[in-house]
């Protein structure tokens, strides 16, 4: 009967919130729901709770959000129910579903703000960039949404998963969010901090590289209207030289795309190659490089967890910064290491020592004020399961 009524009209409004109403007072399941990047990955922080999780409790049942989900089946482990990414279907998901794990809500974030919460559902908004560089939303002078952010509504998000002081205070002003937040740092980095050797044979295998190559991670951030034209500019042909030199040991440069980018990226260097098809994980190409070159990506404040170099290089920073979104802080005034043209970058890497990327990673940590555990997949997967089935584990 409600297909038949005109959509968008009042009388079919007025039904539609009648029918979730109805599920929200008289459906609750015990299970997780996750989504990542809008439905467009198996990845991130939602990955991290979803395996912990399954180790941990594999009675639990997990709901994932695909824009694909038969093609998604495929890759993602079988105790995973794939689900299509539909709004009708999504909030009456979410509002049948006792926990909610998401890392960009933003994407269907509007049709969700006009809907009230379950009081005893759980929301986790991980989101995907802790010690982000760049300006976003209400962070950006002069942004308008076109409605209030659902971070705004009071008690609607019982969790903001942050790994920084830094991060805290960006998330206030970013979503003029009031809530809570809990500060046990990201699980998708608890990697990053407890080395998995198997896991780094793994990716080495992915990439077809030897034990003794070591990798050059190339990883540029999403412009916008600025545009991604940095690969232009750095001599990766000249760069692989000098490691090689200054190393004594073979180099390969894997170039890692942003989600949101379209840029296939192809290079001279004989090995430069992209990986972003090779790892649909972040995480898990961070964990196998050795050192890091971005610009105003915030995986560069994931990566001085390892304590291995991480440089930024911003030929365009003057354009950047008055650009319409800007950034948080002054680069020249902060610890990292930054070249704007091919010669400062060549200069920063003969200069390179262990001893001085691990000093400069450690003054990093204490710039951001980092609060990463090392066990963040375990903290919030023991709020999950305190939440379903009140319960409480000990945390190791």
């Amino acid at each position: 009967m409600i297909k038949k009524i005109k959509r968008n009209s009042k009388v079919y409004m007025f039904m539609k919130k009648c029918y979730y109403k109805f599920l929200n007072v008289f459906f609750c399941k015990k299970r997780v729901l996750f989504i990542s990047m809008g439905g467009k990955q198996y990845s991130d922080n939602p990955k991290a709770i979803s395996e912990y999780l399954h180790k941990i409790s594999p009675k639990t049942k997990q709901i994932w959000f695909f824009k694909n989900a038969n093609k998604m089946k495929e890759y993602v482990p079988s105790y995973i129910k794939c689900v299509e990414l539909d709004n009708h279907i999504l909030l009456k998901y979410i509002i049948t579903s006792r926990i909610w794990v998401d890392n960009d809500y933003l994407v269907y974030q509007n049709f969700i703000t006009n809907f009230s919460k379950r009081k005893d559902q759980l929301y986790i908004e991980t989101w995907h960039g802790d010690r982000g560089l760049k300006k976003c939303f209400y962070n950006v002078k002069g942004f308008k949404p076109v409605e209030p952010y659902t971070l705004q509504k009071e008690n609607f998000c019982d969790y903001f998963l942050t790994g920084s002081k830094f991060a805290e205070r960006v998330v206030r002003g970013m979503f003029k969010y009031n809530g809570k937040f809990l500060t046990c740092g990201y699980p998708r980095n608890d990697c990053l901090i407890n080395i998995n050797k198997d896991k780094i044979k793994e990716a080495r295998e992915k990439l077809d590289i030897d034990e003794n190559t070591k990798i050059l991670l190339y990883a540029p951030t999403f412009k916008g209207k600025i545009g991604d034209k940095m690969t232009e500019h750095i001599d990766f042909e000249k760069l692989v030289e000098v490691l090689e030199k200054k190393t004594k040991q073979n180099w390969v440069v894997v170039y890692r795309t942003h989600h949101l980018s379209k840029i296939n990226e192809k290079n001279k260097c004989l090995r430069f190659f992209n990986s972003t098809t090779l790892f649909e994980d972040m995480a898990d190409i961070l964990s196998v490089a050795d050192i890091l070159i971005t610009d105003y990506s915030s995986c560069a404040g994931d990566f001085i967890l390892t304590g291995k170099p991480v440089i930024l290089y911003i030929n365009d920073y003057n354009e950047y910064v008055n650009s319409d979104r800007g950034l948080h802080f002054n680069i020249e005034d902060s610890p990292y290491l930054y070249a704007k043209n091919n010669k400062d970058l060549i200069e920063i890497i003969k200069n390179l020592t262990p001893e001085k990327a691990k000093e400069n990673c450690k003054e990093l940590i204490s710039f951001y004020g980092c609060t990463e555990t090392g066990n963040a997949s375990e903290i919030v997967t023991n709020l999950i399961l305190e939440n379903l089935y009140k319960t409480k584990r000990k945390i190791k």
